[in-house]
């Protein structure tokens, strides 16, 4: 009786197949462990203040939006997860930008401009994008992408979210902290 290795195609590719659809499922669904529950706001750090140029070279600075919430995407053009939730970033920017809510995109492409600017234009993007140095302080703490922080109207971080997630994650924590009180 011949015996059969786990690595031949009778038990590797379908463990393959149930792993990757297990990885789809948990990208698609938004309900992982990986967005994080809002931080109580008495819990809330505050986000330490950056200022970087946009693709049309106008600074935007984080301070400067003290009072509204800010959704701040990390995120990069080579990025499939980054691809998939950007959609629905970009829709929600519509239905928040007259509800106090700011949203801006921080690149960590590093093959030029023109790539992220194809990026923004494909995906109509109406909201900064901006390109920090890759030695920036700021991004010391993001090891993985996407990552989002939702940022309250005081200019502490109330959520940071790691992974892509649902466009209904992000709409939900945007409501809330759209109608917590100063």
């Amino acid at each position: 009786m011949k015996q059969t290795s786990w690595f031949s195609g009778r038990v590797f590719f379908p463990l393959m197949m149930l792993i990757a659809a297990g990885l789809i499922y948990t990208l698609r669904d938004g309900s992982s462990s990986r967005a994080a529950e809002r931080i109580a706001p008495d819990q809330r750090q505050a986000q330490a203040d950056f200022s970087f140029k946009d693709l049309n070279g106008k600074t935007w600075t984080l301070s400067e939006h003290k009072g509204k919430v800010v959704f701040v995407n990390f995120f990069a053009t080579w990025c499939p997860p980054c691809r998939a939730e950007m959609p629905g970033i970009v829709k929600l920017s519509d239905k928040y930008k007259d509800k106090g809510v700011e949203m801006v995109a921080l690149s960590l492409d590093r093959d030029g401009e023109q790539k992220v600017k194809d990026f923004a234009a494909k995906y109509k993007i109406p909201f900064p994008v901006l390109m920090p140095p890759g030695n920036d302080p700021l991004l010391a703490d993001i090891t993985a992408i996407p990552v989002t922080l939702l940022i309250d109207k005081q200019g502490r971080v109330a959520q940071k979210i790691i992974g892509s997630v649902s466009e209904e994650v992000f709409d939900k924590s945007l409501e809330a902290l759209a109608n917590e009180k100063e």
